[in-house]
């Protein structure tokens, strides 16, 4: 396997790719979504890379459905609604002594999509949006991977891509904690334990996240927030131009901590999130030419738009 940056074929070329909404089986969907609008993105895309070389970088994007918990009151009908959040990396690929690959993940994005809220009043939107000065301070992640090629004259296989556990145990993502070991420590139960961490630098504990809802910012949120992601292996092609990735996420476990909001009507409980088993969570990486930042794979994905002040 050829390690080297892929040459480029067309300069200036656009990375473009759709991701569909889509709402859950208890209802609560928006206006002209339904139940079977779950589907991976198809790209569109120029000529990029050569089919015989590796790239050594890649856009990744990660979709995750779960299930969130909203809390019944006198005006909201509680119970499990569906979400979908997609995050996003720049990966950079180093091949190690031993022919596997350390992979090493910046993360680019975090989008978590709308839940879908019915009231007394009709459904209303709730959006979550992280603040950009997260991914300032997030720190690269280094995994273990291996690609394995068919035997030489074996006709119709494909290499096979595999993101290995780490020491821990399933990869993870931690927002506004340092946790010694992330698979097994949950988010810190207050701000005053040694590992909450002001991730964002803004004077609050932990990471700062607006809450929106029907478009208008509601509260300001101070969390934690802990992910754990199960991959199966993947496989590698080169189809229009590019190489991909594609493979199935088959666990998600989120648990979060409310440290507080600006808001005194503003429940602090910790929200209740479960994976979606019978959902489509999945992962998909495109090549990227050398030298490449997160605002290429930003341009690869064209994720959902959340609201801006």
């Amino acid at each position: 396997m050829r390690m080297t940056p892929a040459k480029a074929l067309l300069a200036g070329s656009s990375l473009a790719a759709a991701v569909t909404l889509h709402c859950g089986r208890d209802g609560g969907c928006s206006a002209g979504s339904s139940p079977d609008d779950y589907a991976p993105p198809q790209p569109t895309f120029e000529p990029t890379q050569v089919p015989d070389e590796l790239p050594v970088q890649w856009a990744l994007l990660r979709q995750a459905d779960v299930f969130v918990y909203v809390e019944d009151s006198l005006f909201v009908e509680g119970g499990w609604q569906p979400q979908t959040i997609w995050s996003s990396y720049l990966v950079t690929w180093v091949e190690r002594d031993d022919g596997d690959i350390t992979q090493i993940e910046q993360a680019c994005e975090l989008v978590p999509g709308p839940v879908y809220i019915q009231t007394v009043f009709g459904t209303r939107i709730m959006e979550t949006v992280i603040p950009d000065a997260v991914y300032a301070n997030m720190p690269l992640a280094e995994w273990h991977a291996r690609v394995t090629f068919p035997p030489d004259g074996e006709e119709g296989s494909s290499p096979v891509y595999q993101l290995f556990q780490s020491d821990y145990g399933p990869q993870y993502w931690v927002l506004g904690a340092r946790l010694d070991d992330p698979v097994s420590e949950s988010c810190p139960l207050s701000a005053d334990d040694p590992a909450e961490w002001d991730q964002d630098q803004d004077n609050h504990p932990g990471v700062t996240v607006e809450q929106w809802i029907d478009g208008e910012l509601d509260t300001l949120c101070y969390i934690c927030s802990r992910t754990l992601y199960t991959f199966e292996p993947g496989t590698v092609f080169f189809d229009e131009g590019a190489h991909q990735i594609t493979g199935s996420m088959v666990d998600v476990l989120i648990d979060q901590t409310r440290y507080g909001s600006d808001s005194e009507d503003f429940s602090g409980d910790d929200p209740m999130t479960e994976w979606n088993p019978e959902g489509r969570s999945w992962y998909w990486l495109i090549g990227l030419d050398g030298d490449a930042t997160c605002d290429d794979v930003k341009a690869v994905f064209d994720l959902p738009d959340m609201p801006v002040p």
